[in-house]
C-alpha cells in the first residue's frame, strides 16, 4: 500500500490530472482510530499521524492515498475484514464503462510483499477476473505466489 500511495503522490505532483488512490481498510485496525472518529464526528480534517504505532494489530493510514473506505464490523484489531468488500468494489469498478461502451475502467491488483490476507485478496481478485501483478523478489506472500506460479507449469516441483 505504501508503494502505491507514494507512486500516486508522485504522479499527482508531476501532472495536472489528479490520480485517485482509494485505500480500503478495516476500521478496527486503524491506529489512532478514536482520533479519526472524533475528527469525523466534529466535521474536522483528520491528519494521519507520521509516527508508526508499535501495536502489531494496528496500522496507520497511508497519508499518500487520496481517499479511504473504512470497513467496520465492530471487530477490533483483526486484519482482513475488508477483503470480500474490496473484491466486490474492484469487480464493480472493473465493469464500469467510461464515455464509450467499449472503454472500461482499469483495475489491477499489484502484490508487493504481503501476508496471509494478501493470498486471500489475490484469490478473490483472480476469481473476479481482476488482472494481478506479482512483484517477484519483493518478499513474503508475493514471492510465495510467484513460486507457486512457476512450479505450476513444471512436471515436478523442485525443492
Amino acid at each position: 500500500m505504501k508503494e502505491v500511495g507514494e507512486a500516486i503522490r508522485d504522479a499527482n505532483f508531476l501532472t495536472a490530472n489528479s490520480v485517485v488512490a482509494l485505500g480500503i481498510a478495516t476500521f478496527g485496525v486503524v491506529a489512532y482510530r478514536e482520533d479519526l472518529r472524533e475528527a469525523i464526528g466534529n466535521d474536522k480534517v483528520y491528519r494521519t499521524p507520521k509516527e508508526t504505532n508499535s501495536n502489531g494489530n494496528e496500522t496507520c493510514l497511508d497519508p499518500n492515498h487520496t481517499h479511504f473506505l473504512l470497513v467496520d464490523d465492530g471487530t477490533p484489531q483483526q486484519f482482513g475484514k475488508e477483503i470480500l468488500f474490496r473484491a466486490g468494489i474492484e469487480k464493480a469498478v472493473s465493469n464500469l464503462r467510461t464515455s464509450g461502451k467499449e472503454a472500461m475502467v482499469p483495475v489491477v491488483l499489484l502484490v508487493v510483499e504481503g501476508g496471509p490476507n494478501t493470498i486471500k485478496t489475490v484469490k478473490e481478485a483472480v476469481d473476479n477476473d481482476i488482472p494481478t501483478v506479482l512483484i517477484k523478489g519483493s518478499g513474503k506472500a508475493a514471492d510465495v505466489l510467484v513460486l507457486a506460479c512457476e512450479c505450476a507449469g513444471k512436471e515436478k516441483a523442485e525443492k
